[in-house]
């Protein structure tokens, strides 16, 4: 069974047109799917790399996120999405790299509550735990991670960077407008493991890990 709202919940933007989920749904399901996404990531760097913190505290975190969002959604007659992510995110190859991409989810999920709030305002419930849930990633998350990547030479805003260019390249990919060559030049300043959690459960994600591997296939051919 899948998601009839997979490209949304997904890209995490709410889709407005005469064939569209009405927007209150889109917005809940797709903040449900954000935290589903989340604890998934950590749970996959917690089994690959066998550490504990910050990702095991940030990790039950997650699971009272999504268990919040999914009693709202029962509340407004809004059946939550499928975690269809579960097993399907690959961690990053060094603990150094879930801790950038680490920052860079929470930095992620904080511009998305102010998203979604814009569409829900007439909903003071969903506002207030949006609020809640914001705080949580800004207060809490947000600087367990940072603590980890102080030392890394890279701040907030270059991870961020580092970010929004690998999601614009994930649109690009899905519209057909982009190619090995471009990846190329983009993976020349990230590494392909960076890249591969980068876009874990997000749009493009299975698309450019095909065009990934096909790179490797072609340098270990050359190497041949």
């Amino acid at each position: 069974m899948q998601n009839p709202d997979a490209l949304g919940l997904v890209s995490k933007k709410v889709i407005l047109d005469a064939n569209s989920f009405p927007v209150l749904w889109q917005v809940l399901r797709i903040a449900i799917y954000d935290e589903y996404r989340a604890y998934e990531f950590y749970k996959a760097v917690m089994n690959a790399h066998g550490v504990s913190e910050p990702f095991s505290n940030i990790m039950q975190a997650e699971i009272r996120h999504y268990e919040t969002l999914i009693k709202l959604a029962q509340k407004h007659e809004i059946e939550p999405p499928i975690n269809d992510l579960e097993g399907s995110i690959t961690p990053p190859n060094t603990l150094q790299e879930a801790y950038e991409l680490g920052v860079a989810y929470e930095i992620e999920n904080i511009q998305m509550y102010d998203y979604l709030i814009s569409y829900v305002r007439d909903y003071p419930d969903i506002v207030d735990v949006f609020y809640r849930l914001q705080a949580a990633s800004f207060n809490n998350h947000l600087p367990a991670f940072r603590s980890h990547v102080s030392n890394s030479g890279l701040n907030s805003q270059e991870l961020m960077e580092k970010f929004n260019e690998v999601s614009q390249t994930a649109q690009k990919v899905i519209a057909g407008e982009v190619g090995p060559s471009e990846l190329t030049k983009l993976l020349n300043n990230i590494s392909f493991s960076l890249l591969g959690g980068l876009l874990a459960g997000g749009v493009g994600g299975l698309a450019i890990n095909e065009i990934l591997n096909n790179i490797k296939k072609e340098e270990k051919d050359e190497e041949e």
